[in-house]
């Protein structure tokens, strides 16, 4: 995912979802700004999957298992 991680974070601004982290396989940790619902994490979710090709779950830092999968932040290693 780091190869696409710039694109990532700017698609995850559309919908109020940041500081995106590894989560372990087809898993990011993200923080999802004040107002903003599930609608947003599925459509992000879903805009993600067409770009990668294969499913991605968000996980909200607000769940209660967030802190215990939650990895380095997504950083750019090549571009995509």
């Amino acid at each position: 995912m780091d190869r696409y991680a710039a694109l990532l974070v700017d698609l995850g601004r559309r919908y109020g979802i940041t500081n995106l982290r590894h989560g372990g396989p087809c898993k990011v940790v993200a923080d999802v700004e004040p107002g903003r619902t599930y609608f947003d994490l599925a459509r992000f979710e879903m805009e993600v999957r067409s770009i990668l090709g294969h499913d991605v779950a968000v996980v909200s830092t607000d769940t209660s298992f967030a802190a215990e999968i939650a990895g380095p932040p997504l950083k750019p290693s090549r571009a995509a």
